[in-house]
């Protein structure tokens, strides 16, 4: 049986990925599953990352952060050093406005917000 932080993540993923509506929890399970997509966890955070090799570098982009900014924070260095080893050279990360105010601005700088628009 799965415990209820566990379920609470899946929860919060859920609704992360609603937002964006392009994708259920069972299509980044099967992503991951393909190493198409990688899930990180700490005790209240998942981060959902994705390797994109591109033709002038390879970046790791922060695809969907569920949980705490401090979970977030938690696991950059993993994800930072994961993400090297896999020769990126950067990493993106694509959040709501309000990441703006809590991301290390050190290191991480802001350079546009994501827009989405429905073709009818």
């Amino acid at each position: 049986m799965m415990d209820d932080n566990r379920l609470l993540k899946i929860d919060k993923l859920a609704a992360a990925l609603a937002v964006m509506g392009t994708h259920r929890v069972e299509d980044v399970i099967n992503l991951a599953k393909d190493r198409r997509a990688q899930i990180w966890d700490s005790d209240d955070t998942l981060v959902v990352t994705e390797l994109l090799d591109l033709p002038l570098r390879k970046i790791c982009r922060w695809w969907v952060v569920a949980g705490s900014v401090e979970g977030a924070r938690a696991l950059q260095p993993r994800i930072d050093k994961w993400a090297l080893e896999q020769g990126a050279t950067r990493a993106d990360m694509i959040g709501r406005r309000g990441w703006r105010g809590v991301v290390d601005q050190e290191a991480w700088k802001h350079v546009g917000d994501y827009w989405k628009k429905d073709l009818v």
